[in-house]
């Protein structure tokens, strides 16, 4: 990016060729020596303030006087020759106004709320909005409509760069967003955005919302660590090869018959991948590189033949893969490192998750939330994490035929969680760091976690308990499971089970140790 910006033919600053009364720039430039009639004339008798207001830049695109004056016009506040700061000139605005900002560091958060205004600077290598920390957001947008802001650099947010919340038709041009993930751009319940010929560098772009009008937008031209950011809306057959693109994040709304195959730099942005309201054969697939983003993958309201296989996702922020309100198929992938969880369903049904290899994620390999009919089954490997399999507020998911191991908290917690089926899993060696009196477990059920059926698991070597049920979690059917050498990492006695509830064990299936009585 050029780092100058110009709105019809408009900028100011330094860096530009100015007009001074009674100074005579050097090169292509001007003499103004009258006070044009258009200028706050209100203030006429006050020298210094006209003088600051005629600090007019004439760009190397300007040729004339005129020009010049014309599109000083075009600014009804200027920053800081009308107001210090940037957020005192958009409470001051009024409807329809253009505030211009001269190039220099703003250290402020900023909000605009309601107003229909403009707001430009003088290119992103000049005019920095600089975040202090008192606000989540550098800029924030909220309930206001055909905002359009051009020119600057937008770095150092505590959460966000730039949050558009609620919002329609607003233009986001020609502006730098760095250098962290806690500085990209968030499109949140908000439509009809235009955001063009941008540039991201450590961060990215991330569209959030609850209908299909949320994720339409005019997205073009924009980069991400130098790479083309893709935004594809209401696609019928593409396939986008790693081969022959090089793309930095992608994002997918409304598309059917797409490929993405072999991305390798889908990393440091907000989100890798983004796929809401896709359906019928979308696949991603081989992408080995997907990082250090706050999402690896994000998948919203996303349904029929959507599959995300043989994929590398580690290191992100969040997520690996985060799925929302969607059912689709998860196998093969290798999900590791993640700073809190390697796949994580909310508000999600009928996924089909298989085959894939989740380890060291710092808070759980897979998390349920208010996620139902879903089938965790057929050799995942969920192990080293904090807890293998969290399942929370959730009911109706078979978890099956899984390698549940070496997770240092509980191999497979449930809380508040119901009619789940845990069937033929190998739950061994968890627990794995804590204190003696630490309650942790294989498989753990608390705060009525009620008429889940646990049979045929192999549940051995955990260091404390192999088995607990706690806080109102009744009427769980715990049948022909084996039990192993629990809890003897403390030297205790076998430590098979504790159930302070009432639930149905079996009493007589053989092996180490025969089901609680």
């Amino acid at each position: 990016m050029d780092g100058k910006l110009f709105k019809k033919n408009l900028a100011f600053g330094t860096a530009s060729f100015l007009i001074f009364i009674g100074i005579i720039p050097a090169f292509n430039s001007c003499v103004l020596n009258t006070i044009p009639q258009s200028f706050d004339t209100e203030y006429s008798n006050n020298d210094d303030y006209i003088n600051m207001r005629k600090e007019i830049v004439v760009p190397n695109n300007f040729f004339t006087i005129q020009e010049a004056i014309n599109n000083a016009n075009d600014c009804d506040i200027i920053v800081p020759v009308d107001y210090d700061t940037i957020q005192e000139a958009i409470y001051n605005s009024n409807d329809g106004d253009t505030i211009c900002v001269w190039e220099g560091i703003y250290e402020e958060d900023i909000i605009i709320e309601k107003k229909n205004i403009t707001l430009i600077g003088n290119g992103s290598d000049y005019t920095v909005i600089q975040g202090e920390g008192q606000n989540e957001n550098v800029v924030t947008i909220t309930n206001a409509n055909n905002i359009e802001i051009t020119g600057f650099k937008i770095t150092n947010g505590k959460s966000v760069g730039m949050y558009l919340n609620n919002t329609h038709g607003c233009i986001i041009n020609n502006n730098y967003f760095g250098d962290t993930l806690s500085d990209s751009l968030f499109v949140f319940y908000s439509q009809d955005a235009i955001i063009i010929n941008n540039e991201f560098e450590g961060c990215g772009l991330g569209i959030y919302g609850n209908k299909l009008e949320d994720f339409l937008h005019t997205i073009e031209g924009n980069y991400i660590n130098g790479l083309d950011l893709f935004y594809g809306k209401n696609i019928i057959g593409l396939y986008i090869s790693g081969i022959q693109y090089d793309y930095g994040s992608v994002i997918l709304v409304n598309c059917t018959n797409v490929v993405i195959d072999g991305l390798d730099d889908l990393k440091n942005t907000h989100i890798g991948i983004e796929l809401a309201y896709c359906s019928t054969e979308v696949t991603v697939k081989n992408c080995i590189d997907v990082s250090n983003n706050y999402y690896g993958i994000y998948v919203y309201n996303c349904f029929n033949s959507v599959e995300i296989y043989d994929n590398e996702i580690y290191e992100n922020e969040i997520y690996g893969i985060h799925l929302r309100k969607s059912s689709i198929k998860l196998y093969n992938n290798n999900v590791n490192h993640n700073d809190e969880y390697g796949i994580g369903l909310w508000d999600s049904s009928g996924n089909h998750i298989k085959k894939n290899d989740i380890f060291l994620n710092n808070k759980a390999g897979i998390y349920l939330y208010f996620s139902h009919n879903n089938e965790i089954g057929k050799e995942n490997w969920i192990h080293k994490n904090t807890n293998g399999i969290e399942i929370y507020n959730s009911y109706s998911n078979s978890i099956h035929n899984n390698t549940v191991e070496k997770n240092s908290y509980n191999g497979i917690f449930l809380k508040n969680a119901s009619c789940n089926d845990l069937l033929w899993n190998v739950i061994e060696h968890n627990t794995m760091e804590g204190e003696e009196n630490d309650v942790k477990s294989g498989i753990e059920l608390k705060d009525n976690s009620c008429e889940n059926k646990i049979e045929y698991n192999n549940i051995s070597l955990q260091e404390f308990w192999g088995i607990l049920i706690h806080d109102n979690s009744n009427r769980n059917m715990i049948y022909h499971n084996i039990f192993y050498f629990n809890g003897h990492f403390w030297q205790f006695e076998d430590r098979h089970a504790f159930d302070e509830c009432e639930n149905i064990w079996d009493d007589g299936y053989p092996e180490d140790y025969e089901d609680f009585e």
